[in-house]
């Protein structure tokens, strides 16, 4: 399996509401295969403090065996 080259990318908002017009294009983008999702992992904090969590990748489980080394190389562990 070949991946690369490998970006990084982390996001914050400071309001809400903007999540999910995120998500729309990371979706867009991902159907025309401008991008390939290694990982993703969205966590929200509502006023309350409730965390929720949602994750996602495009990776066989297969590829995500292999790609765990590629990554953990990309953050510096």
């Amino acid at each position: 399996m070949r991946l690369g080259p490998v970006q990084l990318l982390v996001v914050g908002f400071d309001r809400a509401g903007l999540g999910g017009r995120v998500l729309a294009e990371l979706e867009r983008l991902r159907g025309s295969d401008a991008v390939r999702v290694i990982d993703l992992l969205v966590v929200h904090k509502d006023a309350d403090g409730v965390v929720r969590r949602l994750q996602d990748a495009d990776l066989t489980a297969d590829e995500a065996e292999g790609a765990g080394a590629v990554v953990a190389a990309l953050i510096g562990l």
